[in-house]
């Protein structure tokens, strides 16, 4: 849908519709919308986690490594 609802706005395709011409690209960006506001939404409701339970987790995290630090030795 997100492909073809834009050619409505095209001649060549209007012109075979029942109801004709119609702004086809204004849904296809209303549901990028919504779909990008869920996202932030989930994201934002996440429990907040420190540090080495981030990357014990699988929790989507942008921009965070999840990957373990490698331990160091301890000094003598």
């Amino acid at each position: 849908m997100k492909k073809i609802l834009p050619r409505l706005s095209e001649k060549k395709w209007y012109s075979k519709t029942r109801y004709g011409y119609a702004r086809g690209g204004e849904p296809v960006h209303f549901v990028a919308n919504i779909r990008r506001y869920y996202d932030i939404l989930t994201w934002v409701t996440q429990p907040q986690l420190e540090g080495d339970q981030v990357a014990e987790g699988k929790l989507l995290v942008p921009g965070i490594d999840k990957t373990k630090p490698a331990q160091e030795p301890a000094p003598l």
